[in-house]
């Protein structure tokens, strides 16, 4: 049996650092908004609502309401929290077969994220949709 893939922390790190090195550079301004977190696995909280505890995430955005505020009052001017995404190092591994593998796959979650924090949908729309849209005059 082939033995999992598994890198050290700091070792995980360094390759979503590298990772995001190589993403677009269009894509710096957003990215000093947002953080980037990596953790073990998921939480419960972290799947969407009415999947099983066993369903792989292998990444997740974790926007904030814009009335969330962090101090404020007397201590100084109220700023809300930054946007995250969690990326988890445990479901990613387990998906990878190779060095080259996890990397394109951190790349992939990472984008498909940032996608979320831009508000693209999780499914790319039905050609059919586009074909109407375009019949209609709406694209």
């Amino acid at each position: 049996m082939e033995e999992a893939l598994h890198l050290e922390p700091e070792q995980f790190d360094l390759l979503v650092s590298e990772v995001m090195d190589e993403l677009p550079q269009e894509w710096a301004p957003l990215l000093d908004k947002m953080a980037v977190v990596v953790e073990d696995e998921p939480t419960e909280d972290d799947l969407p609502a009415g999947s099983p505890l066993d369903t792989p995430l292998l990444g997740r955005y974790r926007g904030t309401a814009p009335v969330q505020l962090i101090g404020g009052g007397l201590a100084g001017p109220a700023v809300s929290a930054p946007p995250e995404i969690a990326l988890f190092q445990g479901p990613l591994e387990r998906a990878s077969s190779n060095l080259d593998d996890l990397r394109r796959l951190v790349r992939d979650t990472l984008v498909q994220q940032i996608g979320r924090y831009l508000g693209y949908s999780e499914q790319p729309p039905d050609e059919d949709e586009e074909r109407a849209d375009e019949e209609e005059g709406g694209i």
